[in-house]
Protein backbone atom coordinates (compact mmCIF):
# COMPACT_ATOMS: atom_id res chain seq x y z
CA UNK A 1 0.00 0.00 0.00
CA UNK A 2 1.68 3.48 -1.19
CA UNK A 3 -0.03 5.98 1.51
CA UNK A 4 0.12 9.76 0.98
CA UNK A 5 0.84 12.60 3.38
CA UNK A 6 0.49 16.52 3.14
CA UNK A 7 1.25 19.51 5.88
CA UNK A 8 -1.36 21.66 4.71
CA UNK A 9 -0.35 25.03 5.45
CA UNK A 10 -3.24 26.73 3.06
CA UNK A 11 -6.54 24.92 2.25
CA UNK A 12 -6.82 26.65 -0.97
CA UNK A 13 -3.54 25.51 -2.22
CA UNK A 14 -4.09 22.08 -0.84
CA UNK A 15 -7.58 22.15 -2.54
CA UNK A 16 -6.61 23.61 -5.60
CA UNK A 17 -3.30 21.60 -6.29
CA UNK A 18 -2.27 18.53 -3.61
CA UNK A 19 -5.68 16.99 -3.19
CA UNK A 20 -6.38 16.54 -7.02
CA UNK A 21 -3.20 15.05 -7.72
CA UNK A 22 -3.33 12.29 -4.60
CA UNK A 23 -6.60 11.60 -5.64
CA UNK A 24 -5.41 10.89 -9.17
CA UNK A 25 -2.24 9.16 -8.13
CA UNK A 26 -4.25 7.12 -5.29
CA UNK A 27 -4.64 3.30 -5.36
CA UNK A 28 -7.79 2.14 -3.87
CA UNK A 29 -6.17 0.61 -0.54
CA UNK A 30 -4.10 3.81 -0.32
CA UNK A 31 -4.06 5.93 2.67
CA UNK A 32 -3.90 9.75 2.78
CA UNK A 33 -3.24 11.34 5.74
CA UNK A 34 -3.61 15.30 4.95
CA UNK A 35 -2.57 16.49 8.55
CA UNK A 36 -3.22 20.62 9.89
CA UNK A 37 0.02 22.16 9.77
CA UNK A 38 1.52 21.90 13.39
CA UNK A 39 4.66 24.17 13.07
CA UNK A 40 7.88 24.01 12.73
CA UNK A 41 6.97 21.49 9.04
CA UNK A 42 9.12 18.90 10.44
CA UNK A 43 6.48 18.30 13.38
CA UNK A 44 3.65 17.68 10.76
CA UNK A 45 5.81 15.47 8.84
CA UNK A 46 6.91 13.62 11.92
CA UNK A 47 3.48 13.02 13.12
CA UNK A 48 2.68 12.02 9.67
CA UNK A 49 6.10 9.20 9.37
CA UNK A 50 4.19 8.22 13.29
CA UNK A 51 0.65 7.43 11.85
CA UNK A 52 1.89 5.50 8.32
CA UNK A 53 4.50 3.49 10.34
CA UNK A 54 1.90 1.76 12.52
CA UNK A 55 0.73 0.11 8.00
CA UNK A 56 2.12 -3.13 8.19
CA UNK A 57 1.42 -2.80 5.03
CA UNK A 58 3.10 0.47 3.87
CA UNK A 59 4.91 -0.18 0.97
CA UNK A 60 5.98 3.45 0.29
CA UNK A 61 5.07 6.74 1.83
CA UNK A 62 4.76 10.02 0.08
CA UNK A 63 4.67 12.97 1.51
CA UNK A 64 3.48 16.09 -1.12
CA UNK A 65 3.67 19.61 -0.63
CA UNK A 66 0.38 21.70 -0.55
CA UNK A 67 1.18 23.95 -3.73
CA UNK A 68 2.59 20.27 -5.60
CA UNK A 69 0.27 18.58 -8.04
CA UNK A 70 0.79 14.65 -9.14
CA UNK A 71 -0.48 14.41 -13.14
CA UNK A 72 0.74 11.05 -13.76
CA UNK A 73 -1.84 8.30 -13.31
CA UNK A 74 1.06 5.79 -12.89
CA UNK A 75 2.42 7.60 -10.14
CA UNK A 76 2.35 4.44 -7.97
CA UNK A 77 3.44 1.91 -9.96
CA UNK A 78 6.75 4.24 -11.03
CA UNK A 79 7.62 4.78 -7.04
CA UNK A 80 7.70 1.14 -6.40
CA UNK A 81 9.83 0.50 -9.27
CA UNK A 82 12.21 3.50 -7.58
CA UNK A 83 11.95 1.83 -4.40
CA UNK A 84 12.47 -1.62 -5.60
CA UNK A 85 16.15 -1.37 -4.32
CA UNK A 86 16.51 -1.92 -0.57
CA UNK A 87 18.91 0.40 -0.56
CA UNK A 88 17.16 3.43 -2.22
CA UNK A 89 15.51 5.40 0.83
CA UNK A 90 14.12 8.50 -0.53
CA UNK A 91 13.16 9.65 -4.04
CA UNK A 92 12.25 12.58 -5.43
CA UNK A 93 11.95 15.18 -8.33
CA UNK A 94 14.72 16.83 -8.23
CA UNK A 95 18.27 16.42 -6.50
CA UNK A 96 22.04 17.22 -6.26
CA UNK A 97 25.24 15.68 -4.95
CA UNK A 98 27.75 17.96 -3.92
CA UNK A 99 25.69 19.13 -1.72
CA UNK A 100 27.22 21.63 1.26
CA UNK A 101 24.22 23.20 3.11
CA UNK A 102 20.89 23.33 2.83
CA UNK A 103 20.89 25.19 -0.43
CA UNK A 104 20.90 21.78 -2.32
CA UNK A 105 20.69 23.74 -5.71
CA UNK A 106 23.82 24.78 -5.31
CA UNK A 107 25.70 21.31 -5.68
CA UNK A 108 25.53 19.61 -8.89
CA UNK A 109 22.10 19.47 -10.00
CA UNK A 110 19.68 16.60 -11.18
CA UNK A 111 16.61 16.86 -13.09
CA UNK A 112 14.74 15.69 -15.56
CA UNK A 113 12.00 18.01 -18.11
CA UNK A 114 11.37 21.05 -15.26
CA UNK A 115 10.04 24.74 -15.67
CA UNK A 116 9.14 27.17 -13.53
CA UNK A 117 6.22 29.05 -14.66
CA UNK A 118 3.80 32.02 -12.90
CA UNK A 119 0.41 32.77 -13.03
CA UNK A 120 1.16 36.59 -12.35
CA UNK A 121 1.48 39.89 -14.93
CA UNK A 122 -0.10 37.22 -17.77
CA UNK A 123 1.98 33.97 -16.68
CA UNK A 124 4.67 33.07 -18.47
CA UNK A 125 7.42 29.77 -18.20
CA UNK A 126 11.72 29.55 -17.87
CA UNK A 127 13.47 26.13 -17.42
CA UNK A 128 14.37 25.40 -13.82
CA UNK A 129 17.84 25.84 -12.82
CA UNK A 130 18.43 27.53 -16.10
CA UNK A 131 21.35 29.32 -14.45
CA UNK A 132 23.43 25.90 -14.18
CA UNK A 133 24.24 22.95 -15.83
CA UNK A 134 21.79 19.39 -15.20
CA UNK A 135 22.50 16.28 -15.03
CA UNK A 136 20.00 14.00 -16.60
CA UNK A 137 18.16 11.31 -14.22
CA UNK A 138 17.43 9.02 -12.50
CA UNK A 139 20.85 9.65 -10.89
CA UNK A 140 22.18 9.30 -7.33
CA UNK A 141 21.76 12.05 -5.42
CA UNK A 142 22.65 13.48 -1.95
CA UNK A 143 19.60 15.36 -1.29
CA UNK A 144 16.12 15.92 -3.31
CA UNK A 145 13.73 18.69 -3.19
CA UNK A 146 11.78 18.85 -0.51
CA UNK A 147 8.26 19.60 -2.40
CA UNK A 148 7.93 15.93 -3.37
CA UNK A 149 9.49 13.09 -1.32
CA UNK A 150 8.58 9.14 -1.99
CA UNK A 151 10.29 7.40 1.42
CA UNK A 152 10.75 3.32 1.53
CA UNK A 153 9.11 1.91 4.37
CA UNK A 154 12.59 1.64 6.61
CA UNK A 155 12.83 5.56 6.35
CA UNK A 156 9.52 5.98 7.56
CA UNK A 157 9.98 3.98 10.55
CA UNK A 158 13.90 4.89 11.38
CA UNK A 159 14.01 7.84 10.46
CA UNK A 160 12.43 11.92 11.61
CA UNK A 161 12.80 15.27 10.38
CA UNK A 162 14.49 17.13 12.68
CA UNK A 163 11.74 19.43 15.06
CA UNK A 164 14.99 22.23 15.51
CA UNK A 165 14.82 23.51 12.11
CA UNK A 166 12.10 26.09 12.59
CA UNK A 167 12.34 28.19 10.08
CA UNK A 168 11.12 25.30 7.89
CA UNK A 169 14.53 25.24 5.62
CA UNK A 170 16.85 22.20 5.21
CA UNK A 171 14.57 20.01 6.38
CA UNK A 172 14.34 17.90 3.25
CA UNK A 173 18.96 18.02 3.15
CA UNK A 174 18.87 16.66 6.63
CA UNK A 175 16.30 13.61 6.43
CA UNK A 176 18.34 12.60 3.49
CA UNK A 177 21.80 12.98 4.85
CA UNK A 178 20.55 11.06 7.83
CA UNK A 179 19.17 8.39 5.09
CA UNK A 180 23.17 8.29 3.50
CA UNK A 181 24.60 8.11 7.05
CA UNK A 182 22.95 4.47 7.22
CA UNK A 183 24.38 3.58 3.83
CA UNK A 184 21.23 4.15 1.51
CA UNK A 185 20.93 6.04 -1.22
CA UNK A 186 18.47 8.86 -2.60
CA UNK A 187 17.36 9.08 -6.51
CA UNK A 188 16.25 11.85 -8.33
CA UNK A 189 13.52 10.64 -11.01
CA UNK A 190 13.00 11.81 -14.90
CA UNK A 191 10.68 14.05 -15.43
CA UNK A 192 8.76 17.08 -13.03
CA UNK A 193 6.98 20.20 -13.79
CA UNK A 194 7.68 23.36 -11.22
CA UNK A 195 5.26 25.86 -11.46
CA UNK A 196 5.36 28.80 -9.47
CA UNK A 197 1.86 30.88 -8.95
CA UNK A 198 0.48 33.34 -7.01
CA UNK A 199 0.73 32.83 -2.88
CA UNK A 200 3.30 30.03 -3.83
CA UNK A 201 5.13 27.48 -5.24
CA UNK A 202 3.23 24.12 -7.57
CA UNK A 203 5.08 21.36 -8.23
CA UNK A 204 3.16 19.52 -11.21
CA UNK A 205 5.04 15.85 -10.50
CA UNK A 206 5.51 12.86 -13.09
CA UNK A 207 8.00 10.02 -12.29
CA UNK A 208 9.45 7.89 -15.58
CA UNK A 209 9.98 4.12 -15.67
CA UNK A 210 13.05 2.40 -14.81
CA UNK A 211 14.71 4.78 -11.92
CA UNK A 212 17.58 3.15 -10.63
CA UNK A 213 20.56 3.82 -8.54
Amino acid sequence: MIAFGASIQGAEAYQRYAEPGVRLAAEPDSAVYPFASVEPLARTYNLILDAAAERDDLEALVLVHSHTEITDSAFCAKVRSALRDPDVAVVGCAGAMGVSGIAWWEGKVVAGQLEHAYEEFGGGSFPAYSWTSRERPPAEVEAVDGQLLALSPWAVRNLRFDEGLILNYGFEVDFCLQARAAGLVHLAPDRAVHVAVAGGCNEVAQLDDGVTP
